[in-house]
């Protein structure tokens, strides 16, 4: 499944798809978050990841360019990122990058969305300091 971008309940930003993704894809994800940290919007992004397919590494690569070039304004805007999965294995994946590559911002995994919104939901609610 390619990546589609549920802005619904702005400012958590639900992210679904992505083993299957294109540059297109990417493209427009990339685009809306750069509309969201040039409106200085704080958000929240989960990821709701199709397992049955594990994002091109020339999309991953895509995508720590653009965090990478995007950190600063990541760390001003960016509350919270969370990844969803049924999968134990894609779960325990997640988080061990976690562990090793660094963020400004907290990074959970989760197995059920509504696990994962309501963590979204007090981040949204938490002042800066209160971030967990």
């Amino acid at each position: 499944m390619p990546f589609e971008l549920d802005e619904s309940r702005l400012p958590i930003v639900i992210l679904k798809g992505g083993g299957r993704a294109t540059e297109k894809d990417l493209d427009r994800y990339h685009s809306k978050l750069e509309q969201l940290l040039a409106q200085g919007q704080k958000h929240v992004i989960i990821w709701d990841i199709d397992d049955s397919a594990v994002m091109p590494p020339h999309l991953r690569s895509r995508l720590a360019k653009w965090l990478k070039d995007n950190r600063s304004a990541l760390k001003r805007y960016r509350l919270g990122y969370a990844l969803v999965s049924d999968s134990a294995v894609v779960r325990g994946f997640y988080t061990a990058v976690f562990w090793t590559v660094k963020a400004d911002f907290p990074r959970k995994t989760f197995k059920h969305m509504e696990e994962a919104l309501a963590w979204g939901e007090r981040l949204v609610q938490l002042p800066p300091s209160g971030r967990q």
